[in-house]
């Protein structure tokens, strides 16, 4: 117990210094989501992945482990909504099901400019869990994208992704964890080896979804994207309810809205967006 909790308190001490960074105040509704946020990425990391909703056997195991650790508070529901990380096929799924293929725009941006740079936000265990199936890498994500590039990566592929807590202790070269980021402080990753104007695709599933600052994510996407024939996409999802509020500042953003994808109630809307060349 004392493990999960030190774990805790150094996830909300690192994700805490990045928005006094970027002078964001810490207002108790945000306080109250970043530990949900934290027990969500804890939680998850004890669940095997791509773990089904509907076995329960396996929740109630892990509902009493959490239970006993001291992590859960509050309602079922809210046990509910602070487990939900997982998704059944990887994080690479939302795009690919309606029609933008991660590994082919990285491949059409490899042939085109020599290099692409790749950033996910929240991929958690990312494909790259040894628990995976059939076998590691097969989960439709950022482990499978690396078998299907294994001659570029390292050279002519850069692959990062941000976590809220620390999921991996070693990854193959070319491939860079980021924790303690929220969707919204990802423009501190100039401090982490990532350049302004220097990605090519930034990506969310549900990283974004659960942020409640969307404006400053899509601020900092935007600095941090750069624009080129066949990259500069911005891809992530976010609550149906809140699209209409920023398509005004999308629209007088440095973005093109591509594409815009009415999902089912859990996962929102996908929105699709490009730099433009300016």
């Amino acid at each position: 117990m004392m493990q999960i909790l030190t774990e805790y308190n150094n996830t909300k001490s690192g994700i805490f210094k990045k928005l006094e960074l970027l002078k964001m105040p810490i207002t108790p509704h945000l306080n109250k989501d970043i530990r949900m946020l934290i027990k969500k990425d804890l939680i998850s990391k004890n669940l095997p992945p791509n773990f089904n909703i509907s076995q329960k056997n396996i929740l109630l195991k892990y509902f009493s482990k959490i239970v006993s650790r001291g992590l859960f508070t509050g309602s079922s529901s809210s046990f509910l909504d602070s487990y939900a990380w997982t998704s059944t096929g990887g994080s690479f799924k939302l795009a690919n099901e309606n029609n933008y293929q991660i590994s082919k725009i990285i491949n059409k941006i490899i042939k085109t400019n020599n290099k692409a740079i790749f950033l996910e936000i929240g991929a958690g265990y990312a494909g790259l869990n040894k628990y995976d199936y059939p076998n590691c890498y097969s989960v439709d994500g950022i482990g499978k994208l690396i078998r299907e590039n294994s001659n570029f990566l390292g050279n002519s592929l850069e692959i990062h992704f941000t976590n809220i807590a620390k999921w991996h202790n070693s990854l193959p070269n070319g491939v860079y964890e980021h924790p303690h980021f929220l969707a919204s402080t990802i423009e501190l990753l100039i401090y982490e080896g990532i350049k302004y104007a220097s990605v090519d695709i930034i990506y969310s599933q549900c990283a974004a979804f659960f942020d409640s600052n969307i404006i400053s994510f899509i601020k900092q996407s935007e600095v941090l994207l750069k624009y080129s024939e066949y990259g500069g996409y911005l891809i992530f999802n976010l609550k149906t309810e809140n699209c209409n509020l920023f398509l005004d500042f999308i629209t007088n953003a440095n973005f093109k809205l591509i594409d815009r994808i009415k999902l089912n109630q859990m996962n929102g809307s996908l929105l699709v967006l490009k730099k433009k060349n300016v």
